[in-house]
């Protein structure tokens, strides 16, 4: 019997150390107590001298479980996402890019833009995903649902710490031609130093844009970045003297307006952030504002309509109401000045882009120091002099003479737009799809347009027409925000050109792609498993393990196929029970029945070939067995001392338990260790003559030698001691 062991290595500990516990006080127990511990480390220290130097016990499973906040995999990516996008997953993509070394760690902001699309596009380059064309044609620098799907098998594969790290070969960067009207431009490198795609721009490239930026008093408070929609974009296109279109588009942070940012930046060596518009940047333009506002005299101004609301287009004939108030109004002149005796307030227009011409005088205005001052101005086409107000765009200048430094001091205003409707005209252009290619009806297709002159609430419709039968399949109606994701499956197959159709005051505007396109029937993709295919619909039986040992049974699965994607994790074909006390006899056997008997689970592929590599620096069968039982994922199983004895007869030897267990189970709640006991079985009589002999010739790991069992002996009775005189303090 097993437990016999501990009896004659306890009886000799108390023979030679005899204890009168009754007879003593606390203070001597104490000491008594202090000096068995003494004597336990040094026979530790023989047994370690015995065994060999025990490496750090590493963990059992080398696999990352990331968190949530990282973005790791905590949720499976189901959007379309591209650059404007927002939301949770995009920043759980961003966390998982971040993980992989393919986008910087301060980059998890939950916003797509052009540097996660940049971090996107070299993993799916490096993971033989797509590595050219855009977003919309080939889903390169999106999440389509091939992305996604390699995704989501990417979040189920664990990384292991426990292997080298390896610089990731950086992906081959497709050759960039882009069309006509746009620009290629560098998209640097990663956080690995891979390069990132080159991106084809819409606007003039950077490096022929000068940036002649202007006074406008503002200070700036929010950063800024490409696809925002925010008023204050309005004020950082003033700022910038940027050339800015009078309707919805003008509150738009575009490509236009990040090249001009960067270009701002270049001039003041500001390009930590290139195109962004960052701290850094907003407190350079703050400084600029600062610096050329005149001091004394200030003056503001703003338009309304009668109403006192903001517009920003008048007819002719509207009412235009200017207010403006000047500070501090003790330095207000209130008397004619100059050589003619010049009104001190005036109000004129500056063209838009021209502001440095000379103004177009509309009034003189009797002063005051009462503010804000309100002037209402039929808007006409004739000046105060004369002078012809064509339709265009112009800024108000509302001037007010200084009293101590002489002059005018200027509020801006604007720009407005004067005769706008005659002048201006609504449009709409597909973009994607715009023909050409082949859409399956059970798969949505992402819809993009863009517009000029359109209100971004304006609804916009969404239909297919067929060039068979000229009908009509109206798909959505959406908002005016350029892209909209639209379903297929209630359209017959066949071949369509896609409309958009709005509406602005009153008028109708419709824009069709330049050719049609095609829905064809989806076919359902088959799965492969073990290198059996598996049709849509179908389901195979899977295994936890390939084998278990003896008194186990194989753990089975049943994993169906829907559309290409399988479902379940189990990877064994077959599982066989082995028979009798079938030790393993290869080192990968050994490890692999370490994980399917003491972790109760199927043995990773890393760790696996973790342990496999790792069994010489191991060095003993305890030493092996204890890096499993003292593992994290053990102990965190919580098993009952009952349990883990009956481990111990499984998994160190291999056969089913007999009357032993209870006496074990009374040692561990008496106050023996687990690893006591671990030892007991390891330097068993039968351990030392069946199993360990077999497993010391399939691992090459060696036993414990005999003054190696009776140190472990010694050092688990005197364990058992001190419990007890701990017990009696």
């Amino acid at each position: 019997m097993l437990k016999k062991i501990a009896f004659a290595s306890a009886g000799f500990l108390l023979l030679a150390s005899p204890l009168l516990v009754s007879a003593q006080t606390a203070t001597d127990i104490q000491a008594r107590i202090g000096a068995l511990l003494a004597q336990l480390t040094q026979l530790q220290e023989q047994l370690a001298s015995q065994t060999g130097q025990q490496p750090a016990t590493p963990s059992v499973s080398p696999t990352l479980t990331p968190s949530s906040t990282s973005g790791g995999c905590a949720q499976i990516i189901t959007r379309f996402l591209i650059v404007g996008s927002s939301g949770p997953d995009v920043k759980e993509l961003q966390g998982f890019l971040i993980t992989r070394g393919y986008l910087a760690s301060d980059a998890l902001s939950g916003y797509f833009g052009p540097l996660t699309q940049a971090a996107l596009q070299s993993w799916q380059a490096a993971n033989g995903i797509v590595s050219s064309g855009d977003p919309f044609s080939t889903g390169y620098g999106a999440t389509g649902p091939r992305t996604r799907t390699v995704l989501a098998l990417a979040c189920t594969t664990p990384v292991s710490p426990s292997l080298p790290s390896r610089r990731p070969t950086c992906p081959v960067m497709p050759v960039v031609d882009c069309a006509p009207g746009y620009y290629p431009t560098s998209g640097g490198t990663d956080s690995n130093g891979c390069g990132r795609p080159t991106r084809c721009v819409a606007t003039t490239p950077n490096a022929e844009i000068t940036v002649n930026e202007r006074c406008t008093g503002v200070t700036f408070t929010s950063n800024r970045r490409q696809g925002d929609l925010a008023a204050d974009v309005l004020d950082i296109k003033k700022f910038l003297n940027m050339p800015v279109i009078i309707d919805r588009t003008e509150y738009n942070f575009d490509s236009s307006t990040e090249s001009y940012v960067r270009a701002f930046q270049r001039k003041y060596g500001l390009e930590a952030s290139a195109g962004v518009w960052d701290a850094m940047t907003r407190a350079k333009a703050n400084a600029i504002n600062a610096a050329c506002q005149p001091s004394g005299l200030t003056v503001s101004a703003w338009l309304e309509d009668p109403t006192g609301r903001g517009k920003e287009s008048f007819e002719y004939g509207d009412q235009l109401v200017i207010k403006w108030s000047a500070s501090p109004v003790s330095d207000v002149e209130l008397n004619g000045w100059g050589m003619y005796s010049e009104s001190p307030m005036s109000i004129e227009l500056r063209p838009y882009g021209n502001e440095s011409a000379a103004g177009l005088r509309i009034v003189r205005v009797k002063p005051t120091t009462v503010f804000p001052y309100t002037y209402t101005w039929n808007v006409t086409r004739e000046g105060l002099y004369g002078d012809t107000v064509a339709p265009g765009r112009y800024y108000v200048y509302v001037n007010v003479a200084s009293k101590q430094q002489g002059g005018y001091r200027t509020g801006i205003a604007g720009p407005i737009l004067i005769g706008a409707t005659t002048t201006v005209l609504s449009s709409i252009t597909v973009v994607s799809p715009n023909g050409g290619g082949y859409y399956s009806k059970g798969e949505p297709i992402q819809v993009q347009w863009t517009t000029q002159n359109t209100p971004s609430d304006n609804q916009m419709l969404i239909r297919l027409r067929s060039t068979g039968t000229n009908q009509e399949y109206n798909l959505t109606t959406t908002l005016n925000d350029g892209f909209e994701r639209v379903d297929l499956s209630s359209v017959p197959a066949g071949a369509y050109t896609l409309e958009i159709k709005t509406a602005v005051n009153g008028q109708s505007y419709v824009d069709a792609s330049d050719s049609y396109f095609k829905i064809v029937e989806a076919t359902p993709q088959s799965c492969t498993f073990n290198g059996q295919t598996i049709s849509s619909g179908s389901s195979v039986t899977a295994y936890q393990a390939s084998s278990v040992v003896a008194g186990q049974t194989c753990v089975a699965q049943t994993r169906t196929c829907q559309n290409g994607s399988l479902s379940g994790s189990y990877t064994n074909a077959s599982c066989t029970v082995q028979s009798g006390s079938n030790v393993p006899t290869t080192v990968n056997a050994f490890w692999t029945s370490m994980y399917s008997c003491v972790l109760d689970r199927a043995a990773d592929t890393a760790g696996l070939n973790y342990w496999v590599e790792q069994t010489n620096s191991v060095g003993s069968l305890l030493t092996a067995y204890r890096n499993f039982y003292d593992s994290a994922e053990y102990r965190a199983r919580g098993t009952s001392d009952t349990d883990y004895v009956n481990s111990l007869y499984q998994c160190v030897l291999f056969r089913a338990t007999d009357s032993g267990p209870n006496y074990w189970v009374g040692q561990l709640q008496g106050g023996a260790s687990r690893d006591s006991v671990l030892q007991n079985f390891i330097n068993s009589p039968e351990f030392q003559g069946t199993q360990g002999p077999a497993l010391r010739t399939a691992t090459g790991l060696t036993l414990a030698s005999a003054n190696t069992q009776m140190l472990s002996q010694l050092a688990s009775a005197l364990n058992a001691i001190i419990a007890i005189l701990n017990s009696l303090k």
